[in-house]
């Protein structure tokens, strides 16, 4: 599987949405350091 697809959505109401094209692996290492700098 090469991860890749076409995904539609409509979002509304408060807040912040995150787009990012990356691994499983590679988002949990990011949240991780996101997490533990606060």
């Amino acid at each position: 599987m090469g991860g890749e697809g076409l995904f539609l959505a409509t979002l509304t109401g408060p807040g912040r949405i995150w787009l990012h094209s990356l691994t499983p692996s590679k988002v949990a290492h990011r949240l991780a350091a996101y997490l533990g700098s606060k």
